[in-house]
């Protein structure tokens, strides 16, 4: 459970992101990596509907990003 708080903790830093010190798509990028952790950490719990509506979250959120491949290679595991 404390991988689930991490994540979501992740989650408000990117709300928080100044966008002219980081692009809107870096901000998306970094936020699909936290939707994409707290997946895997509902995941982790047991929470199956949960994480699956974190990973289609992330899968969303990726599509409005920067289109980085090493992004897309990673959020894919």
């Amino acid at each position: 459970m404390d991988a689930v708080d991490l994540a979501y903790a992740a989650l408000t830093v990117t709300d928080l992101l100044d966008q002219r010190a980081y692009s809107e798509e870096r901000i998306h990028d970094l936020r699909a990596s936290a939707w994409a952790a707290l997946g895997n950490a509902k995941r982790m719990a047991g929470d199956f509907p949960g994480a699956g509506e974190a990973l289609r979250t992330a899968a969303e959120t990726l599509e409005q990003g920067s289109g980085d491949p090493m992004r897309r290679r990673t959020s894919s595991r």
